[in-house]
């Protein structure tokens, strides 16, 4: 199985990180069959960097297009892969020499599972440890988690061929930041999920990523919200109003200042999510419920002035005795409201 992995990048303008991003997927302790690299009109000296690497080994296949985008190229990229498991790579970050070796040992473990995700380094670069994450383990926290944000972290993932369309134009070219997080939600029905907790890969930050500016420029959120509409809609039944998208990014993006006169609009939403899966049952139910209820905790917790009143709107709700939040979180958010009094 090893030997059928095809691992796919999208380059822009990426010669300061191409090399040692190009070498640390050839330098895989798993054997591949191929990294196609498609350079989609770069004006700095990647192409160049490519065709040297290229030279002197055979498994990279480099390709050419005029700037169409992010997701354009991951598109010409799937195009030309053969491998019967797909594994993506990003043009600026570092996979670690064992990655493929340990996700690919996991998908002969359990054949079942079509798409695995696993932990990354958030790096600036520099010779020091960055800070490592990990996302939900298994399939169903992984969808519990699919109506707030991408369950998978893009540049660690690995997913069977067969799951493509069979024109394989995979990723919707309408989106700029968010595409991989619309692949994973359109790919749902039809995938079995799984997240490694190993640390497989360096994710490299820097001003110029598509990322930051996309974040910048407010391109996320406006994203964010096509794909929410559509999970939220797949998942509870539910179509949400403008009005309640913003009450949902307010659960979704963990944010540190949120206006007060929101909490009442948010607690209401929070209602109709729990009791929308009450009665459509697509998630399970204590492990979507335990999710709400962090999502609960954080608001009060980190975004809202402590107050007496907030804490007690937190606990009036039942969200607030539920699991999901430790006893000892509970009782700190009051033993910190008693010593700001």
């Amino acid at each position: 199985m090893t030997s059928s992995v095809s691992v796919i990048m999208a380059a822009f303008n990426a010669e300061p990180f191409i090399e040692a991003a190009v070498r640390s997927v050839l330098g895989q302790t798993c054997p591949i069959r191929e990294l196609i690299v498609v350079n989609d009109g770069s004006t700095d000296g990647t192409l160049e960097r490519l065709k040297a690497i290229a030279a002197t080994d055979s498994r990279l296949r480099v390709f050419s297009q005029a700037n169409q985008g992010f997701s354009a190229a991951r598109n010409a990229a799937l195009r030309e892969a053969t491998g019967e498991w797909i594994a993506v790579a990003d043009a600026d970050d570092v996979q670690l020499p064992e990655r493929l070796a340990v996700q690919m040992a996991a998908l002969d473990q359990d054949p079942k599972v079509t798409v695995c995700g696993a932990g990354i380094e958030i790096w600036d670069g520099g010779a020091g440890a960055g800070r490592p994450r990990t996302l939900a383990p298994f399939d169903d926290t992984i969808r519990a988690f699919m109506p707030f944000e991408s369950p998978i972290f893009d540049p660690t993932v690995v997913y069977r061929a067969s799951l493509l369309p069979e024109d394989r134009l995979a990723y919707d070219r309408s989106f700029r930041m968010a595409a991989d997080y619309d692949l994973w939600s359109r790919l749902a029905p039809r995938a079995r999920f799984r997240n490694l907790p190993d640390i497989v890969t360096r994710y490299r930050l820097h001003p110029h990523q598509v990322t930051e500016t996309a974040r910048k420029s407010g391109l996320s959120l406006q994203e964010r919200s096509r794909v929410w509409t559509r999970v939220l809609g797949d998942l509870l039944s539910i179509v949400p109003s403008e009005r309640e998208l913003t009450f949902h990014e307010a659960m979704s993006a963990w944010p540190t200042t949120l206006p007060e006169d929101r909490l009442r609009g948010i607690e209401d939403w929070f209602r109709r999510l729990m009791e929308a899966n009450r009665q459509h049952r697509r998630l399970d139910d204590r492990i979507w419920t335990d999710g709400l209820s962090r999502r609960w905790f954080w608001v009060h917790r980190h975004a809202v002035p402590l107050r007496p009143s907030h804490v007690f709107r937190y606990f009036s709700s039942p969200l607030a005795w539920n699991l999901g939040v430790g006893l000892r979180s509970k009782v700190g958010l009051i033993a910190r409201l008693r010593r700001v009094a």
